[in-house]
């Protein structure tokens, strides 16, 4: 059994973190021990842990979508490319879109892990991907991230405002990020979301989606070591 000690986290989170991926039985004395060196481990499961001891909590089932991308209309909507720069509007629009993130629902994590984490997450979508966004009033009131990798392309962050709820604004960015990804090359989408997050799987499975993979996510964390980190 070996914990992964993952850097990014460990430098962005403030304190050590790792990973594990559980395959069939798991000795949890063994990794008890092997996890003292970590403040924070994610432990991935294609199956449900039994008998899990008090310092690890199911904090998540994610679930990855996916679609064989084809030509399409564009969406009569007004969905565009966005290039400026982060702002309050986007900020607030990440931080919707990870409402069912485990970041967010594990009440150990105190110290900003899940604002933080998702205003960086946009940040990068913003430099590295791209971004579309829906605009209303002058305000953005919904927006996708789209990445790429060759034929596959995966959605990141999507989130649409409580103002312009109810009007098909999900299914138009979604539709500008299909079209968008078929038109550099991509022929499969792949959209990762949380089980409990029913308005989202609903959206994905009526644009024709299906679920292709399952994956239990815990989390350890150390009470013990928790004044060592967060003293201040």
């Amino acid at each position: 059994m070996q914990i992964q000690n993952l850097p990014w986290d460990t430098d962005f989170f403030g304190y050590p973190v790792g990973k594990i991926d559980v395959e069939g039985q798991i000795s949890w004395e063994e990794f008890l021990q092997k996890a003292q060196d970590f403040q924070l481990v994610y432990l991935f499961s294609e199956s449900l842990l039994e008998q899990t001891p008090t310092k690890i909590l199911h904090v998540d089932t994610k679930c990855i979508f996916q679609k064989t991308l084809v030509p399409q209309s564009p969406t009569t909507k007004t969905i565009h490319p966005f290039t400026g720069e982060m702002n309050p509007e986007l900020k607030a629009l990440a931080l919707q879109s990870g409402e069912y993130s485990r970041f967010r629902l594990d009440g150990r994590l105190v110290d900003r892990e899940f604002e933080r984490l998702y205003s960086r997450w946009m940040e990068n979508a913003l430099e590295e991907d791209s971004v579309f966004v829906f605009q209303a009033n002058g305000e953005i009131q919904g927006m996708v991230t789209l990445s790429l990798s060759g034929e596959n392309a995966q959605i990141g962050l999507i989130a649409v405002g409580e103002k312009a709820r109810g009007q098909g604004i999900g299914i138009a960015l979604l539709q500008m990020a299909e079209s968008a990804a078929f038109g550099k090359g991509a022929r499969r989408m792949r959209i990762p979301t949380q089980k409990t997050n029913v308005p989202a799987i609903n959206l994905y499975q009526k644009l024709g989606y299906t679920l292709v993979e399952e994956i239990h996510i815990y989390h350890y964390w150390d009470d013990q070591n928790t004044n060592m980190y967060f003293s201040h």
